[in-house]
């Protein structure tokens, strides 16, 4: 997941969790909940600290699509 390079879900949830394992089940559980909760929270903090609603690797595309499109020119297909 984040900051975790893994193939797919189940491998970072495992890679995560680590740590956990071989307590009860309730510390497992409350350490899942406390670890969701930081990674979430992250994600939002990073969200609002974006001046925009879009994520910098949108905004680069936007941004490179425009120059783009500015250098096109408009053909009209009709008389109207």
């Amino acid at each position: 997941m984040y900051n975790i390079k893994a193939s797919n879900i189940a491998e970072s949830i495992n890679s995560a969790l680590k740590r956990a394992r071989g307590f009860p089940v309730q510390f497992m559980l409350e350490f899942i909940r406390e670890k969701l909760g930081k990674w979430l929270w992250k994600r939002r903090e990073d969200a609002l600290s974006l001046p925009t609603q879009h994520s910098r690797g949108v905004e680069y595309l936007l941004g490179v699509r425009s120059e783009i499109a500015d250098t096109m020119t408009v053909q009209p297909i009709d008389g109207w």
